[in-house]
């Protein structure tokens, strides 16, 4: 845990991703204090919510610009982020034994293959924060809001949160592959001895629960995010479609049709003059797709330990000792398999792309041919 996030640790308690927590000492510093900094920033969340989605709705000349579609996907999204928010401190500063399990957990797995340097965490950060303040400024030209309005009504500090927690969530999976990678390659080696055997066995079930207790703590978190991705990506289309239908924007329509045509990974939208490249939706898929890549290879590896446990039984002779240790290692463990579930709704893996892209798909594709109807 030290290798992975020792240098964005800190960054991640201001926002309370993570606990107040002291690797020296194992344990929390100022429980108290951080409770009352989680309740503030819970509080302070719901009440700039409720107060961004009254603002939609009192002012008119907002919601003359969405169509009804985008309107709605809008407020949701607000509904999403939010929620995203709140049960993360909530989980942070509450659901003290499991975050203490996971980070002890964590920090004892000895040596791991995955190491990322700070320039590229902090690279990321600073592209992100970029464009970010660049989708700020678009909000406002087009909409006509405050800025400081605008980072609240275009989801700007939602959006952000919802990355540092993804990059966090990231960095504890990659923990926990390498985790599988090692035991896996020990195995292969040290097969023959049973002492070797029965401390790997105990580490699989150790790692077992510490996936399990990752699920606990955000397989909720990780289905809204899901959910938000697929929203996203149609709230781009459709906000191509928007600018399509206004006038002033016909003589740039190759620059709209860029965009709907790749709406997953560059799109080009002209506003009112300025050019607003939609990186953004660029920067969310490479960490959210970066994530669920993770997770996939990670129980790739957890079930790898139980294959090389099958075929290892043909290297020794039919009933032996070895076989017999073998054949219980598999039994044992694979109770102890455990795969990432969006809190207990699904299973996240691979196909989890394909099947939101094929949904976002199925409705431009609709959203389309209606459109040219009317």
């Amino acid at each position: 845990m030290e290798k992975h996030i020792d240098y964005k640790f800190f960054y991640f308690n201001i926002f309370l991703i993570t606990p107040w927590y002291d690797f020296k000492d194992g344990s929390f510093h100022k429980p108290t204090l951080c409770k009352l900094y989680g309740y503030s920033l819970i509080l302070a969340k719901i009440s700039l919510s409720l107060a961004t989605i009254y603002d939609i709705f009192q002012k008119d000349r907002l919601l003359r610009r969405f169509v009804f579609t985008q309107a709605f996907i809008h407020l949701l999204n607000t509904v999403i982020l939010c929620t995203i928010v709140v049960l993360t401190v909530a989980k942070t500063v509450s659901d003290v034994k499991n975050w203490k399990i996971l980070l002890e957990k964590c920090r004892s797995i000895e040596e791991t293959s995955h190491t990322e340097k700070p320039l590229k965490f902090w690279l990321l950060q600073f592209t992100f924060v970029t464009v970010i303040a660049y989708c700020v400024y678009v909000y406002h030209t087009f909409f006509g809001v405050p800025l400081w309005k605008c980072i609240f009504f275009a989801h700007a500090a939602d959006s952000f949160y919802q990355f540092m927690l993804t990059r966090f969530l990231q960095s504890v999976v990659e923990t926990i592959k390498s985790g599988y990678e090692n035991l896996n390659q020990k195995l292969i080696l040290d097969s023959k001895s049973k002492i070797v055997v029965r401390n790997l066995t105990r580490r699989y079930c150790f790692l077992g629960k510490m996936l399990e207790g990752f699920n606990d703590m955000f397989g909720y978190q990780l289905a809204l995010i899901i959910i938000y991705d697929a929203l996203h990506m149609i709230n781009s289309f459709t906000f191509a479609l928007l600018c399509i239908n206004m006038e002033a924007l016909r003589p740039v329509l190759w620059c709209v049709l860029t965009a709907v045509v790749l709406p997953f990974f560059l799109g080009v939208v002209y506003i009112k003059g300025e050019v607003c490249t939609n990186l953004f939706l660029f920067l969310f898929q490479y960490v959210f797709v970066s994530l669920i890549f993770a997770m996939d290879s990670t129980t790739k590896e957890a079930r790898k330990f139980l294959d090389v446990c099958h075929r290892m039984q043909d290297q020794f002779e039919f009933n032996s000792s070895e076989v017999k240790i073998l054949r219980r290692t598999t039994k044992y463990c694979e109770y102890f398999f455990r795969n990432f579930s969006a809190g207990g709704f699904f299973v996240i893996d691979k196909t989890i792309i394909f099947a939101v892209m094929g949904n976002v798909l199925t409705y431009i594709v609709v959203t389309t041919q209606f459109s040219q109807n009317n």
